[in-house]
């Protein structure tokens, strides 16, 4: 697994997501000699937990606002099958909720639909239903 981290264009801030989609080249960052600094996504997953989701659906959210190039925002439930997907529409963001088995998830801005049970399917718990 690969860590990269986005960097709010506004405050000098790095923030650690799950999974990053980005169309442009990594920079490289002086202050953290890191090339896995994205600063340009254009798709965050986050998948939630029982530790982070408050702090993910929160301060975090408020920080990846900030990035002009993000244009979703997905909140993957690790406990039950939901998803959220938080989508940009000029200053306000809308939200689409995701639950049902046969529910395939959209993502417009990467012109993509990815059904529900393929997000799932390697969580045993979620088998079979």
């Amino acid at each position: 697994m690969i860590c990269a981290r986005c960097w709010g264009e506004k405050k000098a801030r790095y923030a650690s997501e799950n999974l990053v989609l980005y169309f442009w080249r990594r920079r490289h960052d002086v202050e953290t000699r890191s090339d896995l600094v994205v600063p340009n996504p254009v798709v965050l997953v986050e998948v939630l937990s029982r530790s982070t989701r408050a702090y993910d659906r929160g301060d975090k959210f408020k920080f990846y606002k900030q990035i002009s190039s993000l244009q979703e925002y997905v909140l993957v439930d690790s406990e039950r099958a939901h998803v959220k997907v938080l989508s940009r529409a000029g200053k306000r963001w809308n939200i689409e909720i995701y639950e049902d088995a046969n529910a395939r998830i959209v993502l417009k801005s990467i012109r993509c639909k990815i059904p529900i049970h393929q997000v799932y399917e390697k969580v045993s718990r979620f088998r079979g239903k």
